[in-house]
């Protein structure tokens, strides 16, 4: 035997064989590992942004009937209408049916189910005395992932092939 195969020999260890599949390279070493941890933490971060802005104990999704009801009984202190969402503070807290819930709200939202063109709703709120606020439309994070996820892809695939180039 030639000195380059006792090295070989030497180098596969006690009790393995030559071609032992433990010591050749890991097929994720291309481009599935970092994929994989981009995914993982894309996922992370959308989890902790939903959970620290998506959901509020304090306010109360209700129906829209159970809003009209509200300003009936002159019972809405603020509202804010961003597009046909609304919401706002209560004057008193309220249980509402469409919470299933026992616990009272002083914050709610809600949707509108149809343009407003006429205002009448406005003017109801008005008539209450209720501090009415209009946001502009919002660019949320989805929107904004959206719109920028067809220039990510086309980053991502050219990424993919220079890596193949090399």
């Amino acid at each position: 035997m030639n000195d380059f195969d006792n090295r070989r020999d030497r180098n596969s260890g006690p009790g393995r064989p030559k071609g032992d599949p433990s010591r050749e390279p890991s097929r994720w070493r291309g481009v599935g590992r970092p994929l994989i941890f981009w995914m993982a933490l894309f996922l992370v971060v959308a989890l902790i942004y939903s959970t620290l802005y998506g959901l509020n104990p304090e306010t109360a999704e209700i129906t829209y009937s159970e809003f009209t009801e509200q300003i009936k009984n002159g019972n809405i202190a603020e509202v804010v209408f961003e597009e046909r969402q609304v919401s706002g503070k209560l004057k008193k807290p309220a249980t509402f049916v469409s919470v299933n819930s026992p616990a009272t709200f002083s914050q709610f939202k809600s949707r509108i189910p149809f343009p407003d063109d006429n205002y009448e709703l406005i003017g109801k709120l008005e008539a209450t005395g209720a501090k009415i606020v209009a946001k502009p439309e919002s660019t949320g994070f989805w929107q904004i992932f959206l719109a920028f996820s067809p220039w990510i892809g086309l980053l991502f695939l050219w990424f993919i092939f220079m890596r193949q180039m090399q």
